[in-house]
């Protein structure tokens, strides 16, 4: 049986991935009106690995026949300065979400649960890839300054992000 804070805990991070599709929609947006398409595009790839995660999480509980429980989302930021401060709130989002992952492991180590800390070795390093990632584009954001021309490249490159494979992982040991 599943101890009710570590239920509590993955239950929070269910709401906290859809939060943050919710999110990379709106990015997604300002990208588009701001005439970013592949900036946009890379964005909405992010909204379809966050419901991907929050859907394996919701998997996880009902697994362990544990309630699933679901909180509103909140609103999500909206308005950027430029495709510098959108890709910083990126970084910014996911070292918080990484950090939430990482409260749900020590949890699951104090309340003795191998089962979830098993199954969240997968999303630990799913998490060094997001921020990875967003750390990257930010260095080609910063070294395009504020160059129409180098925006427009790493824009054209950030197209080219293929849409993501959401397959399951394989959670054995």
């Amino acid at each position: 049986m599943m101890h009710e804070s570590v239920a509590r805990a993955l239950n929070e991070q269910i709401n906290k991935e859809l939060f943050s599709a919710y999110l990379y929609l709106s990015m997604a947006s300002w990208c588009d009106a701001e005439g970013y398409p592949g900036s946009a595009h890379w964005m909405q790839i992010q909204v379809k690995e966050e419901l991907f995660h929050a859907s394996l999480f919701h998997g996880y509980l009902l697994q362990r026949d544990v309630p699933v429980v679901l909180e509103a989302i909140g609103k999500p930021e909206a308005e950027f300065d430029d495709l510098n401060g959108v890709f910083s709130a990126a970084l910014a989002h996911e070292q918080k979400i990484s950090a939430s992952i990482n409260e749900i492991y020590r949890i699951a180590r104090e309340e003795v649960d191998p089962m979830t800390e098993t199954r969240l070795h997968w999303f630990i390093n799913e998490q060094v890839e997001e921020e990875q990632n967003a750390r990257d584009i930010l260095d080609k954001i910063k070294l395009a300054g504020a160059q129409p021309a180098g925006l427009l490249l790493l824009d054209n490159e950030l197209a080219a992000r293929p849409e993501p494979t959401l397959t399951p992982p394989s959670f054995a040991g």
